[in-house]
């Protein structure tokens, strides 16, 4: 059976990542997980859609329209390579996008059945290697909580809040980078998040708001990879992740109370959920391994 598989393997099509430019510095982890996970990547701009690659690229921007039209309708050239665009946040979907994409790859469950067109659920796994560093023991967790979330909308007077009662530290939220950013994940009791928007617009009518209580799969796979126990959203369905198992859950209304209940409960249990999570996400849902996985429904 081993042998098998690896011959499946060696027969697959190279999987390469292709990054957009200039490069979007939220996804820096993201683009750090592939670099771990030992894929090659690539420029979207040197992209030949002639070569027969399985090509996954995010986010999608201006530059993906204006590289297929370029190559397919003004050269000439017949796409072989399969183009997937993997969201890792909420829309606004189904607009023009599937025009230029294979696949669109999500990583949320419930939001997957939303999109009508060429969508598939994919597990974003983790890997160990993402953090920077091994990681700390409780008593070496010195500070209460990281976000690193941009703080705009219906953040906003949540995270106001924690800060004004000092249950927040507003230099460890938002833009770090570096050894700063691997200091304030490595030694944070807990990770928080919850989402910028609740509602997206939809693109086809009637254009009336649609709720997305999503997961942000990009902070969970961080949070895996750093073992720090995680407080997010409440959501429609969080699979591979348990709710109260792998990480604790709050409705947006009581996230404060939550957050406050959990700092002041004995840290352990709260440490071998983060330990739990990391185990699960970095192993047996291994970013590589999920990403093969997805890719064989393409050969």
């Amino acid at each position: 059976m081993v042998e098998n598989f690896r011959r499946v393997i060696q027969a697959m099509r190279e999987i390469v990542f292709a990054k957009t430019n200039p490069p979007y510095e939220s996804y820096t982890d993201w683009y750090k997980l592939v670099e771990v996970s030992g894929f090659r990547t690539i420029w979207l701009k040197d992209l030949d859609v002639r070569e027969d690659l399985i090509v996954i690229t995010t986010p999608f921007t201006g530059e993906i329209r204006q590289h297929i039209q370029h190559r397919e309708r003004e050269l000439g050239h017949k796409r072989r390579a399969s183009l997937i665009w993997w969201c890792l946040e909420r829309g606004p979907l189904n607009g023009d996008e599937p025009e230029y994409v294979d696949e669109i790859w999500i990583s949320d469950r419930w939001y997957a059945t939303l999109i009508p067109e060429r969508s598939r659920f994919v597990v974003l796994g983790s890997d160990a290697n993402l953090a920077d560093g091994p990681m700390r023991e409780p008593k070496d967790r010195i500070y209460a909580g990281v976000h690193l979330m941009y703080v705009w909308g219906r953040r906003q007077n949540l995270m106001e809040r924690l800060y004004k009662e000092k249950v927040a530290d507003r230099e460890l939220g938002g833009s770090l980078w570096g050894s700063k950013r691997h200091d304030a994940l490595s030694k944070s009791r807990f990770m928080w998040t919850v989402r910028q928007d609740d509602t997206f617009e939809k693109k086809w009518p009637p254009h009336v708001p649609v709720p997305v209580p999503i997961i942000e799969p990009l902070r969970f796979a961080l949070a895996a990879a750093y073992g720090i126990p995680l407080i997010s959203e409440t959501a429609m369905d969080t699979y591979p992740y348990e709710p109260g198992i792998d990480y604790v859950q709050a409705d947006f209304w009581q996230f404060h109370n939550i957050v406050r209940q959990c700092l002041s409960e004995p840290y352990e249990k709260y440490w071998m959920m983060g330990e739990r999570m990391r185990q699960k996400m970095c192993f047996d849902f291994n970013f590589r391994q999920e990403v093969l996985k997805a890719a064989e429904a393409l050969q």
